[in-house]
């Protein structure tokens, strides 16, 4: 059974480590032929974001993953690249969303696949759970920057604390920030757990 279960969560991982290497190759490869455009590639991104909410029902039974914050990822995920749908201008932010969204599943699939392989690998373990420090914050900025651009900078919500819709978007920011900080904070505990069991590893 425990090689049944090793086999699916491979071929699921190595689908998905193939569908965002094929996404992040496009993405480069069309801005430096045409020019990146994010319409172009938007319904690529939802599709590939949408299929990991298997990880919820997989987490009961193949992996260790918290299954509500796999869906407040992956929903997070799925809202933004909706909302950068209709940003006007700011190409470049959305080129670096979507780099940094490709890029995180890139750094996870490699560990996962090891693990499949009873062949776990120290550095790939380590960039599994330490390169969100670096692409976290990148990511993070840009889904920041995609709201304001959508909400302000399109002109679709005044900047007037009598508007509603102004008003709501301030509430829209504080749960944003909530949100962010629920998973920054998830992410941050299990890179400490992690680098320290690599420490302790290292000096046996």
């Amino acid at each position: 059974m425990g090689a049944l279960k090793d086999m699916v969560l491979f071929i699921y991982t190595m689908a998905l480590f193939v569908l965002h290497a094929a996404g992040l190759y496009h993405l480069f490869h069309s801005e430096w032929t045409s020019g990146f455009e994010y319409r172009e590639m938007a319904f690529y991104l939802g599709a590939i974001t949408a299929i990991q909410y298997l990880d919820i029902p997989f987490s009961f039974f193949l992996t260790r993953s918290n299954p509500y914050a796999v869906f407040v990822q992956v929903s997070g995920r799925l809202f933004t690249l909706y909302a950068a749908t209709y940003m006007v201008g700011w190409k470049y932010v959305a080129f670096t969303l979507v780099a940094v969204y490709l890029i995180s599943e890139l750094c996870r699939g490699p560990y996962y696949m090891t693990n499949c392989l009873k062949t776990p690998n120290k550095p790939l373990t380590w960039l599994r759970y330490n390169a969100f420090k670096v692409l976290y914050p990148i990511g993070f900025t840009c889904e920041a920057l995609v709201f304001i651009n959508v909400l302000f900078v399109s002109g679709r919500v005044p900047i007037d604390i009598r508007n509603k819709n102004f008003m709501f978007s301030l509430v829209f920011a504080a749960f944003f920030f909530t949100i962010v900080n629920f998973l920054y904070q998830s992410m941050s505990k299990k890179a400490e757990q992690k680098n320290r069991q690599l420490k302790n590893i290292k000096t046996k």
